[in-house]
């Protein structure tokens, strides 16, 4: 048989010890939805409980919904965003609880990188020191030769972009001139400018016979 004072010692270190344990937390349904500064909803967004390894993301409208407890401290994370938390409150009514997150966008300044063969001054060096074959250097002045440039123009066929173009202004000018005459390019002085200047600079020569003279 123990003793009196042992059953009393007993018996106050255990309703110590009922008054010292914490209450359980309460399990909620934590719902909501993660959005920026400008009202758009955020998909994908990493939502999860800290000190935990459970968790969940967002759907592409940005909502999510997640089982937790009471007090938790639930962690918002997305590419381009700050990190920020939300703290679960007590008492909730009903155990549901509804948040819409705002993320401040996080600005990330990286730091300016080249890449290239070579370092700064070996490109510089290199570049000095080129030196080109006469003959690489005459095929480029020949290559640049206006009649041969006007050659392979004559023979490249225009692209989708400009044809639609030149047929959207023909159509333009029909419908403007539709239940009348258009005018005589014959009586106009500036059409006549244009005709003896391009005469005078031979825009009307084949360059081909010109390049087979020489």
């Amino acid at each position: 048989m123990l003793p009196v004072g042992w059953i009393v010692l007993s018996s106050s270190i255990t309703v110590q010890a009922q008054e010292t344990t914490p209450p359980e937390r309460r399990v909620v349904q934590f719902s909501g939805l993660v959005q920026n500064e400008k009202g758009e909803a955020l998909p994908f967004t990493n939502i999860s409980i800290k000190n935990s390894s459970r968790g969940t993301t967002s759907d592409v409208n940005g909502f999510f919904t997640l089982v937790l407890r009471e007090r938790d401290t639930v962690i918002f994370s997305s590419v381009g965003y700050k990190i920020s938390a939300a703290v679960i409150p007590s008492d909730i009514p009903n155990q549901r609880y509804y948040l819409t997150k705002t993320l401040i966008r996080d600005t990330v300044y990286l730091r300016k990188a080249t890449v290239g063969p070579f370092s700064k001054e070996q490109f510089d060096e290199a570049f000095l020191n080129l030196r080109l074959k006469d003959d690489d250097y005459e095929r480029a002045l020949r290559n640049l030769q206006q009649q041969e440039m006007e050659r392979v123009r004559q023979g490249t066929p225009i692209d989708a972009g400009v044809a639609y173009k030149n047929y959207m202004a023909e159509q333009y000018r029909q419908y403007y001139y539709a239940g009348g005459l258009p005018p005589l390019n014959i009586l106009n002085p500036f059409a006549w400018y244009q005709f003896i200047d391009a005469l005078k600079k031979g825009k009307f020569k084949d360059p081909s016979k010109t390049s087979r003279k020489k």
